[in-house]
This record gives C-alpha cells, sequence and structure tokens, in this order.
C-alpha cells in the first residue's frame, strides 16, 4: 500500500529491489545518467506537488527543488544535464519551465500559453510539449550568459487532450517521428461475453 521506487535490471530473474521512499504520495520523473540522482514529485499539505531531487546512496537529504502555491509536475534534465525543465501550475495553468541545474536559478518560462508533457531532442537544443488543448509545439533552447535562450514556439500538430497522469505520446532523439496514442479514437466496448462453465468447454477441446 505504499508508493515506492524500485530497481529492476531488465531479463533479470531478480525480484526487483526498493531503493527509495517518503512514506508520502511521490511521482518519479528522471533520474541522471550515471544512476544515481532521481528527480520526483512528492504530495504536500498546502502546496499540493513538490519538486524534489534524491541522491539514491542516502548520504544527503532529499533537496526540494521547487515549491509553489500549484503542483509541480512533470520534469526532465537536458541531454546534457546542464538544465532541467519541469512542468507547473504556480500560474494558475499548466506551463512549462527551465532552470539550469542543480542551480535551480534563475528560472525561465518556455511556455507562452500552457505546457504539459514535453520532450527534449537528442542534442538539446528543442524542447516540444503539449499545449492544454494537445497542440503540439516546438522551441529552440540555446543556452546565453547562464541563462536559457527561449525561440519563438513553432506549431507542429494536435494529438488527442493531454491526459493528467501519465504521457501517451513519445519522440525520436532527432525530433522528425512521433508515436502516440489517440485516446479519443477508442470507444468503449458496447457488450460483454460471460461464459460458465468454461473448464468443461476445454475439456471437451
Amino acid at each position: 500500500g505504499e508508493v515506492a521506487f524500485y530497481y529492476k535490471e531488465l531479463g533479470s530473474p531478480d525480484e526487483p529491489r526498493l531503493v527509495f521512499t517518503t512514506g508520502l504520495q511521490i511521482t518519479l520523473w528522471d533520474i541522471s545518467a550515471d544512476g544515481k540522482t532521481i528527480i520526483y514529485s512528492e504530495a504536500s499539505a498546502g502546496t499540493g506537488m513538490d519538486l524534489w531531487s534524491a541522491e539514491l546512496d542516502g548520504e544527503s537529504e532529499p533537496r526540494l527543488l521547487r515549491s509553489t502555491a500549484g503542483n509541480e509536475g512533470a520534469s526532465q534534465l537536458s541531454p546534457d544535464e546542464k538544465w532541467l525543465a519541469f512542468a507547473s501550475t504556480e500560474s494558475g495553468e499548466w506551463q512549462i519551465y527551465v532552470a539550469p541545474w542543480p542551480a535551480m536559478s534563475p528560472i525561465s518560462q518556455v511556455s507562452t500559453t500552457t505546457g504539459t508533457w514535453f520532450s527534449w531532442t537528442r542534442g538539446g537544443k528543442e524542447l516540444v510539449f503539449q499545449e492544454t488543448s494537445g497542440k503540439l509545439v516546438a522551441v529552440s533552447m540555446t543556452e546565453q550568459d547562464g541563462r536559457m535562450s527561449i525561440g519563438r514556439p513553432e506549431s507542429l500538430f494536435e494529438f488527442s487532450l493531454p491526459d493528467g497522469d501519465s504521457a501517451h505520446w513519445s519522440m525520436t532523439d532527432d525530433g522528425e517521428r512521433f508515436l502516440t496514442v489517440n485516446s479519443q479514437l477508442v470507444a468503449p466496448p458496447t457488450y460483454c461475453n460471460y461464459v460458465v462453465n468454461w473448464p468443461g468447454i476445454l475439456e471437451q477441446r
């Protein structure tokens, strides 16, 4: 009944190993390339979901990265791990922000209308994000004097409306191809078959 983060080596028969928990509602967003640092959100009374980082070796206390009156959500380190992009409702709407990592200051707003789920391109020169309307937008990202210079938003195309619990699209590293599940086209089943005495049917076969 406790939400926790686990580690499992792909292909290994070993059971998942517990690596981190706080006893509160937590959501894992990213992990550093060396596998030592995690970025996550944690529920807090009065401030919704706050943004934290923690070292998995347990040698230091978790670090509070961002706490506002809104919720801090999806977060991802840039490919060179010099920047952290994250989503927040501190303005009253979901927006995308970026800050130097690990300093977390100064913070710059990336989205101009709204912004929810996002992804960096492989070189970290572009950030692609989805507005609450469903529109996918790309912006150039250029480091300049310790700040991120953010280009003019370029509209790409529209997906189904974003889901608050998870992203339903993914992007190749070069930002040229996208994979998505269009949840608006999934029709609920109109009927259900209920089979009784199914063991007997199997025996007849």
